[in-house]
């Protein structure tokens, strides 16, 4: 006898359930409440658009957001948590209705919701807990003796790193056929090859799918 496969589906989240890049927004939030105007300051001119395309240029090595964690060494544990639940109701005002109510339907048609998300856990666990039970595979904060130690816990959630991860929390035997993977970025790859066909861009990316064929369209 055959025993069925789970069903996934996966989730990006920053641009797909919410239309902003929540980690370094996060960081930045945090910063700000520390009263650190220097530190505040360095956040924003880092975090801006122009030096954000000049660090992809120059070099992949060179990440932002590690910057801004480091700022934040030393900063209890309940400040991270405090700001963590305030942040998660701050994204209810941009979120995407279409694209959680997608995830609520999979959720009741018996699919397994993972959020696969280079943004941090402690908010986006926070935000979830009104729409389904979900899976968060994302960035964790270190901490040592209840204060942040200025870093993240693995390599950034991003890329490959985002397949890496889903091999070694929920493994790779499940059913690619049925199983579906919603991002508003087509440069995804990794995470779109995950399953077979149902591959959904969302309407946020809908001009750059003319870089990618096999994927379909979510108008969100």
């Amino acid at each position: 006898m055959t025993i069925a496969k789970e069903k996934y589906a996966f989730f990006d989240f920053c641009g797909t359930c919410v239309n902003l890049q929540t980690g370094n927004a996060f960081l930045i939030k945090m910063i700000k409440e520390q009263k650190s105007l220097h530190h505040f300051v360095i956040a924003k001119i880092l975090t801006s658009k122009i030096l954000s395309k000049l660090f992809s240029l120059m070099s992949k090595n060179i990440s932002v957001k590690k910057i801004l964690l480091s700022f934040l060494k030393g900063v209890p544990y309940d400040n991270f948590l405090v700001t963590a639940k305030d942040f998660a109701s701050s994204l209810e005002e941009i979120k995407s209705t279409k694209i959680l109510k997608k995830l609520s339907d999979l959720s009741k048609d018996e699919y397994k919701i993972v959020i696969v998300s280079g943004g941090f856990s402690m908010y986006i666990e926070f935000f979830f807990q009104k729409y389904a039970e979900v899976y968060v595979i994302s960035n964790e904060i270190s901490f040592f003796n209840n204060a942040c130690d200025g870093k993240m816990t693995k390599p950034d959630c991003l890329g490959f790193q985002k397949i890496s991860r889903i091999k070694n929390e929920i493994g790779l035997d499940f059913d690619t056929e049925n199983s579906v993977v919603f991002s508003d970025c087509p440069t995804d790859k990794p995470l779109f090859e995950l399953v077979k066909k149902h591959r959904w861009l969302t309407k946020l990316s809908f001009e750059k799918n003319k870089i990618n064929t096999t994927l379909e369209i979510f108008k969100s």
